[in-house]
């Protein structure tokens, strides 16, 4: 009987903290409960304030976002501050970088495909110029980090080249854009390191606060850059012109080109002269003032102007360019002369264009591959050119 009395008083017992153990689960339930409703509450009033303060764009497609770039780790991406990055890995816009320690030895005789291209089509007729002897590599003209384009590294070489390349009359402007890019691709690819072509004018723009679209003109129809130009009496024009986007009509026909200012596949030689009018795009602008403040980053002035307090070498930019004049268009290729975005005279109707200032030094610029490893450490940490970054 005491027994019984014992089993009775356990149940009871085990009864009674069962119930304290269940009115435990239900008070620590109720209080994660209202955590929750705080937490989503709180999330919500966040979401709203985002969403208002991303243009209207979803949190869906901002985390969308976010997986893609977790998606390509291997891309170079470029910050509004200036840095590029690539994983944990994070350079800045004018690094110095030891290209030039990839490079191999070019040497080129009269029978080189570059020096014949250039006899044939630059236009040159003097001789001392675009030789074996003046055409030459140049191994230590140091390379900076310009920018990242479709998720790879560009590089612009820290100086003009001491080498000059001459484009003469309406060859030169024929065929300015090919033997520049030519000319790079000639001696600064690199095989599966980095390929090589001339700066050009779109490398320059876009980089620029400065609106050159606003560029005005007295002589085109709306009176600024892009405006069109008619002219009677000097009608002559390079033969690749018609090929040009902005060639809007030759004599009486329309004629619409496909070539923008700085692409050029094949080469072409003479002129023509259209046999009642001319109607040319000004495709020219200039600004002698430009500053930093110009530039969407202050360095791209001192990598494509001012090399500290000093103008850079004169040199070209693989770029066409059409200037609209009071009674005849001229036509060039564009530079960088004295600080200033320049323009280079080829070829004007009036055939005054034997002037030795056409030649001009090159900047190359080397887009890297994919695979190439840059390593930046407190030895190489790309502040000098002596101190660049390593290439692997």
């Amino acid at each position: 009987m005491k027994l019984k009395s014992q089993k009775g008083a356990i149940t009871v017992f085990v009864l009674i903290a069962l119930l304290f153990y269940t009115a435990f689960l239900l008070l620590m339930y109720a209080a994660n409960t209202n955590k929750l409703v705080a937490i989503k509450e709180k999330s919500d009033v966040l979401k709203g304030i985002y969403e208002k303060n991303t243009s209207n764009e979803s949190i869906t497609n901002i985390y969308n976002k976010k997986i893609s770039s977790m998606d390509s780790p291997n891309e170079w991406t470029l910050t509004s501050d200036g840095k590029i990055k690539k994983g944990h890995t994070t350079l800045r816009i004018g690094d110095y970088v030891d290209y030039d320690s990839l490079l191999p030895t070019v040497t080129l005789n009269s029978n080189s495909t570059l020096m014949q291209n250039l006899s044939n089509y630059s236009g040159n007729t003097l001789e001392d110029y675009n030789t074996t002897s003046t055409i030459v590599q140049e191994k230590n003209l140091g390379w900076r980090i310009y920018d990242a384009v479709d998720g790879k590294i560009r590089l612009i070489s820290a100086n003009p080249t001491q080498t000059t390349v001459r484009l003469e009359n309406y060859n030169g402007y024929n065929n300015g854009v090919y033997l520049l890019d030519q000319f790079c691709n000639t001696f600064y690819t690199v095989e599966g390191k980095g390929t090589s072509r001339c700066l050009k004018i779109e490398d320059v723009q876009n980089h620029l606060n400065y609106d050159y679209t606003q560029y005005s003109s007295k002589y085109t129809d709306t009176g600024k850059y892009g405006g069109i130009a008619e002219y009677v009496s000097s009608r002559r024009y390079p033969n690749i012109y018609p090929n040009e986007i902005g060639c809007k009509a030759i004599s009486d026909n329309e004629n619409f080109g496909t070539l923008n200012q700085s692409e050029q596949n094949i080469f072409y030689t003479g002129q023509t002269k259209a046999s009642t009018k001319l109607r040319v795009t000004l495709t020219y602008w200039y600004n002698p003032n430009l500053a930093e403040e110009d530039f969407n980053n202050p360095i791209y002035y001192t990598l494509i102007l001012k090399n500290g307090t000093e103008d850079y070498l004169k040199y070209w930019l693989s770029s066409r360019c059409v200037r609209c004049e009071q009674n005849r268009a001229t036509y060039g290729i564009r530079g960088v002369s004295e600080g200033k975005i320049a323009y280079c005279c080829n070829f004007m109707d009036s055939w005054a264009t034997n002037l030795e200032n056409d030649a001009c030094s090159i900047r190359p610029i080397v887009t890297l591959e994919d695979d190439v490893v840059i390593v930046k450490n407190s030895t190489n940490d790309g502040t000098t050119k002596e101190k660049a970054c390593i290439l692997r």
